[in-house]
């Protein structure tokens, strides 16, 4: 096994010295992309780094795609520190070394740039999405991450939308409710593009009235449902929130779900709140 230069344990966790030589930087696996060495916050934090020493170490994992390209370990979270170290000109540097998967590589990168400082929102949707990409869930990205449902589902929704809006979005600093509003409209470009207008124009001001950019058609009535259409609906639910009890109910209803195996999801889903629930004798 190859060994490492270790200078202590931290929490189970090997700080280790790394070369410059050694550490694979992939800056399209920065969820905040390639880090500007000139940028004034860099230089700021190698002018603090300088005088006070690196407080938070860079955290590095062994990876394939390192070894791929003759590295003996990725940089995982850091970026911006490993750029202002190399503004220094450090080339060796203090690293915790964990054992991560590629999704828990991702998912390290994510939160840590998250919490230390706001990504503007595109940034934080190329996370979210190379999560997706993983086949996580938007309710798992959240969990993982510490963020709500509804903040991955905005970020989620930003990536659907077409790059040149996307643009407009950062640019003049759109809500997550116009957000919401554009991925409304994500089937009707030329009406998108409209309500991409109309909100320059308000300046976020005040709500865009989203109804009248929408067709006005009758409601459909009510009808049984084709199993084709219930299991449409289920493959979509399970993208957004992965396996829940909305899908094993729909599922329930299309006769792919048995009775014991319907009560049984109930009962584990109303565990979650602490709620007694005993499966029938029919079941």
């Amino acid at each position: 096994m190859e060994k490492v230069k270790v200078m202590e344990k931290v929490k189970g966790m090997q700080l280790i010295k790394v070369k410059k030589k050694e550490l694979f930087v992939d800056w399209d696996f920065n969820c905040r992309g390639k880090v500007n060495p000139s940028a004034p916050k860099t230089l700021a934090l190698a002018a603090d780094i300088a005088e006070n020493g690196l407080q938070n170490p860079l955290i590095v994992s062994r990876s394939e795609v390192a070894t791929e390209n003759g590295f003996q370990y990725q940089l995982v979270a850091g970026h911006r520190r490993y750029t202002a170290l190399l503004v220094n000109g450090d080339k060796e540097f203090d690293c915790i070394l964990k054992d991560l998967s590629l999704t828990q590589m991702i998912l390290t990168n994510l939160t840590e740039n998250v919490q230390r400082e706001d990504l503007n929102i595109a940034q934080e949707a190329k996370g979210v999405e190379t999560l997706r990409n993983t086949g996580m869930s938007l309710q798992q990205i959240a969990d993982k991450i510490g963020m709500s449902f509804g903040w991955c589902q905005v970020r989620n929704m930003f990536t659907t939308i077409p790059e040149d809006i996307q643009e407009e979005v950062l640019r003049c600093k759109f809500t997550t409710n116009n957000i919401r509003d554009l991925y409304t409209l994500r089937k009707e470009p030329e009406k998108q593009y409209e309500l991409c207008r109309v909100i320059k124009t308000n300046k976020g001001d005040k709500k865009v009235n989203i109804d009248k950019f929408k067709d006005s058609k009758p409601k459909s009535k009510k009808k049984l449902r084709r199993p084709g259409e219930i299991h449409d609906i289920q493959e979509m639910l399970h993208g957004l929130l992965g396996p829940n009890i909305i899908n094993v109910t729909l599922g329930w209803v299309n006769a792919e779900v048995s009775d014991l195996e319907f009560h049984q999801a109930i009962q584990k889903e109303l565990d979650i709140y602490d709620i007694p629930y005993t499966v029938p004798d029919f079941a």
